[in-house]
């Protein structure tokens, strides 16, 4: 499967049309040769290089340069069991992995206090998290957290920024990649729903004992206003192994 990087000058910001523009599946430009611009994949200095009309242009979003659109199998797909018997990151190879979903969360930080749920049904229920989901068929990743974020506490967050690109491995097969935001406002009024619980939690008291323990590595850079990526193995809710990257 052709990965579909996000193409824009390095020293500009993407804006939010911008990022709607930029569709799940969206075909490589045809002039660019990924294997000659390293356009399937992030490189480690966390930009993703494309050729278009003979020049190389880079993408990076204003707060997270590794932004990138990640195709993936439709909500629903078989679970992949190639990487199942993997306990430990170094055993995969993360340049030929392909999630089978792609989601999105949103931490809304209102006056020192983040708006977090106790999820109530999927993966993780009970766990408490921060809103998100996964990326439906014909979605941007922007519209994504932002209809999450709608349905999970009924409010509309106000410009989400990236923040950091986790990637998860399950040892029964499944594999999810999740893109990080972080946002200072909203509108609206903040209520319960079928999915989630809301919780104002105090940034000094986040209950990292009830959330994923990969949380706990990168919330706080999150928290600081850095950027960051990670991968992740884990058997059920227990965390095998990981290897999260500061990105400044």
């Amino acid at each position: 499967m052709t990965r579909a990087p996000v193409y824009h000058h390095p020293d500009a910001p993407l804006s939010p049309a911008a990022l709607l523009s930029i569709r799940r599946g969206a075909a490589l430009p045809a002039s660019a040769d990924p294997k000659k611009a390293r356009g399937c994949d992030v490189d480690r200095t966390g930009r993703v290089a494309g050729s278009r009309s003979g020049k190389t242009l880079f993408a990076r979003l204003e707060a997270a340069p590794f932004f990138l659109v990640a195709p993936s199998p439709r909500r629903g797909s078989a679970i992949s069991n190639s990487n199942s018997h993997a306990t430990s990151v170094g055993e995969i190879d993360w340049e030929q992995w392909t999630p089978v979903d792609v989601g999105t969360l949103c931490f809304i930080r209102v006056e020192g206090s983040l708006l977090l749920i106790r999820k109530k049904r999927g993966l993780g229920a009970g766990k408490i998290v921060a809103p998100g989901g996964r990326l439906e068929a014909g979605e941007s990743i922007l519209e994504c957290v932002l209809r999450e974020v709608k349905e999970e506490v009924g409010v509309d967050a106000t410009d989400p920024q990236a923040r950091g690109d986790l990637r998860f491995q399950f040892r029964d097969g499944y594999s999810i990649r999740v893109h990080v935001f972080a946002c200072e406002g909203f509108t609206g009024n903040v209520c319960e729903s079928e999915e989630a619980l809301p919780l104002w939690t105090p940034i000094e008291a986040i209950p990292y004992e009830e959330m994923w323990a990969d949380d706990a590595l990168w919330l706080p850079e999150l928290l600081a206003g850095r950027c960051f990526t990670g991968y992740y193995v884990f058997d059920g809710d227990r965390m095998l192994d990981h290897d999260t990257k500061i990105l400044g």
